[in-house]
């Protein structure tokens, strides 16, 4: 049973990634203006160089390449729950 629960939690764990991947990748524009939005109340909003990292094409690069990393480590998961249920030992 405990097999099960550890692998249900595993799963899930895989579709967020596939769907944090997929967010980074299909709408980063919209990422962008999240974090600019968030960013521009308090104390972080005057760090000149973070709003202009913020407003860069360099940063839609690096939410891109989260995206990226997401899904090749959803990919690596898979392949980890495919392995360790086919190497299960009998009794």
């Amino acid at each position: 049973m405990i097999v099960v629960v550890k692998r249900a939690g595993m799963i899930m764990y895989i579709l967020a990634l596939l769907a944090f991947g997929t967010y980074c990748l299909m709408r980063p524009e919209k990422l962008r203006d999240s974090a600019i939005k968030s960013t521009s109340r308090g104390l972080t909003g005057k760090i000149r160089p973070l709003a202009e990292y913020l407003r860069s094409d360099a940063y839609l690069r690096d939410v891109r390449m989260i995206g990226l990393g997401c899904y090749l480590m959803a990919i690596a998961l898979v392949y980890a729950l495919y392995d360790a249920a086919h190497n299960v030992p009998r009794p």
